[in-house]
Order: structure tokens, then sequence, then C-alpha cells
């Protein structure tokens, strides 16, 4: 849907592709229906980063009806709410990718949480954890860079976090080490001029910075991995 195709490679993730435009996006929602619960889960976990970046009202969406989707109801499906959450997430990626097709600058919103995403990924192997619960756990720790900087409030946070958790996503802590991740972070094709640029939550929407100390990407990674409540200091 984004115009790109990749493939994962042992260095990165969609570090080897190519760019062409859909003419058409066609989805069945009623196909979700179908699928293990777990990757449904996993599904929300994209969602809530396009409400991240700045859809209240889908933000209000999957507060309402996300874990009942997730649980496998019908009601989400029924009402036409899993239906308007695809539409406003496709809509918002469409005007985005088709702005920017090559990620000069617009386009790179939509990485939100996938800094450290990418890094649990890889040091996953791409196998033992899925997209989306990548994508949650960076978010988790996208917000707790953020609050490190100033740059969103504490009340924020604690919402998408709260989400986080009433969705069951990235709530226990990956099965990846530290170094891992942090690895692999430094080949993210993120990189200009040895910075890593992130993309981070603000209260309404995100900033892209550049210019994040260490120390506060410690503290995204450690919320991230969730390593306080596994009892890692």
């Amino acid at each position: 849907m984004g115009g790109k195709t990749a493939v994962d490679i042992p260095e990165g993730k969609n570090l080897v592709g190519a760019f062409h435009q859909p003419a058409a996006f066609i989805a069945d929602v009623s196909f979700n229906a179908t699928l293990p619960a777990r990757q449904r889960r996993a599904a929300l976990g994209e969602v809530v980063k396009m409400a991240v970046l700045g859809d209240e009202r889908l933000l209000e969406l999957v507060e309402e009806e996300g874990a009942a989707f997730a649980r496998g109801d019908s009601r989400p499906i029924e009402s036409g709410a899993v239906a308007e959450m695809v539409e406003r997430c496709v809509w918002a990626k469409v005007e985005v990718v088709t702005a920017d097709a090559r990620e000069a600058n617009l386009r790179m919103i939509l990485n939100l949480g996938h800094t450290i995403g990418h890094g649990i990924e890889a040091a996953a192997g791409y196998k033992a954890i899925l997209h989306g619960e990548a994508v949650a756990y960076g978010l988790r720790g996208a917000f707790a860079i953020a609050r490190a900087l100033g740059i969103t409030t504490a009340d924020r946070a604690q919402r998408v976090n709260t989400l986080l958790d009433r969705l069951g996503l990235a709530v226990a802590r990956p099965q990846v080490s530290l170094d891992s991740v942090g690895q692999h972070m430094a080949t993210d094709k993120k990189h200009s001029f040895g910075r890593l640029s992130w993309v981070l939550p603000t209260e309404t929407g995100v900033v892209i910075r550049s210019d994040v100390p260490p120390e506060a990407v410690a503290q995204g990674l450690a919320a991230a991995l969730r390593m306080a409540e596994a009892g890692v200091r």
C-alpha cells in the first residue's frame, strides 16, 4: 500500500527494495474474523501508531473497540468500526506516501515506533515477534524518549501505554538482548551523517529529532524492553 516493496536482510529490515505506487487498495474487513487472535492484536499495533500520528478519532475508536476486536468479538466488524479503522489508516498513509514517495522528509513520520521496533524484530530473527508487536514495543520506547525530552505529556504517554496494556501489546519483556537490539539499531536506514533520526510523539502528533542524547535513548530502550518489569537494571 505504501508504494514500497522491500525484503529483510541480516543487516536490517527493508534495506533492499523498490518503489511502485499501487493503482488501488481493496480490503475485505470480514477476513479479519478468520485470523488468529495474535494476528488481530498485532495489527492493532500499527493502528495505534497511525492514531498517535494525529488522528484522535482513530485513537478513540481503538480505545472503544480494539480490545473486543483483538479477542474475536464480531461486533466491531459488524458495526463498521473495523472498516472505519482501516479506511482512516489507509487514507492517512496514502496522503503521506503520495506527497513524499521516497522518504525525503514527510514519509518518515510513518516510522513512529519503528526505530526500536525494527531493532527488536531483527534481534528476534524476524520470527519470534510479529511486526505489529514490535511496533507496539517501539511506541512505548518512543513515548519514554519523548517524555525524557519534554516534548509530550505524562497524560498522553499514559493514555497510549494504558491502551497498549488493554490490547495485550508489548506487555511482557521480549526475548531479545539489549545489546542485540542496539546493534541492529546502529544499521537502521534512518541514519544521516552519523545521527539516527527519531520520530517522537507530541501531545497532538509527532516531530522528527536527530539530537536525541544517549541517555534518552537508553530510557526508551528500557521502556520498550520492559526492563523494569523484568527486574533488570
